[in-house]
């Protein structure tokens, strides 16, 4: 039976794998989206190759319409304090209306949402 509960250790055991899959093939995974009922599960999976800026879909989003949330290109990659910690820049997800920015956190490398005004005035 699968449980929610348990969906989190799979994600981990999942990004860890294909990021060893990754590293051997040159391309870069993200786990998106995952579905589930008592016994089967879906699960997105997005691959993008690994040469610099824009690797990955959220950091080729993000060059591609950051200035539509008034980002910068060179916005990717910086790093912004909130009150939970600093955080790191990596990507857009533009099909988040609410919150489509991701950024890491520095601390334990845990992917979070937000909003891009409330990112554009904490890079000020």
């Amino acid at each position: 039976m699968i449980e929610k509960t348990r969906l989190k250790d799979l994600r981990g055991d999942m990004d860890k794998a294909l990021k060893s899959v990754g590293e051997k093939y040159g391309i870069n995974f993200d786990v998106g989206r995952m579905v589930y009922s008592d016994d089967t599960i879906k699960v997105n999976v997005e691959g993008a190759t690994t040469s610099g800026p824009g690797s990955t879909v959220i950091e080729k989003d993000f060059l591609k319409s950051c200035r539509m949330y008034g980002f910068q290109p060179t916005d990717l990659g910086r790093t912004f304090r909130t009150h939970n910690g600093v955080y790191c820049i990596k990507g857009i997800k533009t099909r988040n209306r609410k919150y489509p920015l991701i950024a890491e956190r520095v601390l334990d490398g845990k992917s979070f949402k937000f909003a891009p005004d409330s990112v554009i005035n904490l890079l000020k």
